[in-house]
């Protein structure tokens, strides 16, 4: 959200000794700095949190952007472009990661890219170009470089980024809920929270031990409990990091 205007945040911490000696400023910095070491000591999971440090920051935009000029500000803007391009470009160099479910992923990811390749390709191509004419047009004023900036990228987030992440997480997920409500079978979930597959299955998914004639949707991590029990077992789909397996034989984990 904030990453085009992140040239402005330069800005602000070049003159924070200006900033400083004025009662508001002084005031936004302090509620800044109290929210983003807050949540970085609380070890959250939900950096989202930081969000409630974007009202002073949006102040502080307000207050340096008539001090400055020049398109170096808005440079910012290019990087979620670029790096869409060149994650299609060098996506083979990217190293495999070490867990199971991450190197499932980036299998699927990797898929989806080059299946997309050619409209990627030319989707982020016409998106940096966009991003370059406003970031070279002349005349413009450093804010409507800016809004021009993040325009592109929420372009960039909401035609390429997004699609591309729920085809990748969601595809298989919703694919093994439709095979198990196509087989109206009774499916329990083991070492694995998925609320989409209860929801595209449109039924409770109890997290508990499976029962004869019962699927279970179980973390690749927990396979070896299922395999230890010595029954006939049958994957019916798979996903990154977990898999639907029916579970034939009449013992329990």
């Amino acid at each position: 959200v904030l990453l085009p205007y992140s040239g402005l945040v330069l800005a602000i911490l070049l003159r924070v000794r200006e900033f400083w000696h004025c009662p508001v400023n002084r005031f936004a910095l302090i509620w800044i700095l109290f929210v983003v070491v807050l949540v970085s000591l609380s070890g959250t999971q939900l950096p989202h949190y930081v969000l409630y440090s974007t009202a002073p920051l949006f102040v502080l935009y307000a207050r340096v952007l008539p001090r400055i000029a020049g398109r170096f500000w808005a440079l910012p803007g290019l990087f979620v472009p670029g790096l869409i391009l060149a994650l299609g470009l060098f996506h083979p160099m990217i190293p495999e990661p070490k867990h199971l479910r991450d190197q499932e992923q980036l299998v699927i990811l990797m898929q989806l890219l080059a299946h997309w390749w050619w409209p990627l390709v030319l989707a982020t191509a016409s998106l940096i170009l966009l991003a370059l004419i406003a970031l070279l047009v002349p005349g413009w004023r450093l804010s409507q470089r800016l809004i021009a900036m993040g325009g592109v990228q929420l372009a960039c987030i909401a035609l390429i980024i997004l699609p591309i992440i729920s085809e990748a997480r969601q595809r298989p997920l919703k694919e093994a809920a439709m095979i198990a409500k196509e087989a109206e079978a009774s499916v329990v979930s083991q070492g694995i929270r998925m609320p989409s597959f209860s929801f595209y299955r449109q039924a409770i998914t109890p997290e508990t031990a499976p029962v004869e004639g019962q699927w279970v949707l179980i973390s690749v991590m927990r396979l070896h409990e299922l395999k230890a029990l010595n029954v006939p077992l049958e994957i019916q789909a798979a996903g990154p990091g977990w898999r639907l397996i029916a579970l034939l034989g009449p013992r329990t984990i």
